[in-house]
């Protein structure tokens, strides 16, 4: 039996999802779940404190997605953070319009799965490294 590599904690990127629901005066983890519940999704506060710790290493597009629009920051932001940590490479350093974080995406990302995901991840480690 092989032993599994333990799941290494995205702080960062949780992190920046506190960062973005303190900012946006988004108030409580519970008063984003409930929000989000108002859009349709199913999450709880539970779930917000998992993200927002780091625990959550594969997070769902819909989710996101959800909170991007929720904390009023582009979709394409949120997605280069979490690449950014979930491959430990330093974020470009320009701002997007519109958003108070550091990056800039180098194409609009729109991801269906976790496999596009990690492509996308693996294009990005790759261009960093050039």
């Amino acid at each position: 039996m092989s032993k599994s590599r333990p799941k290494t904690k995205l702080v960062r990127f949780g992190q920046y999802l506190q960062d973005l629901r303190i900012t946006r005066k988004k108030g409580s983890q519970r008063k984003v779940a409930t929000a989000l519940k108002s859009q349709g999704h199913q999450v709880t506060q539970g779930a917000i404190a998992q993200y927002e710790g780091g625990l959550v290493t594969n997070p769902h597009y819909e989710l996101l997605s959800a909170l991007a629009r929720l904390y009023d920051e582009p979709y394409e932001n949120m997605i280069v953070q979490l690449v950014a940590d979930k491959y430990k490479v330093k974020p470009p350093p320009e701002q997007l319009s519109g958003s108070s974080l550091p990056v800039r995406p180098a194409i609009r990302l729109e991801f269906r799965d976790i496999d596009s995901l990690r492509e996308a991840g693996e294009w990005f480690f790759n261009k960093m490294r050039q």
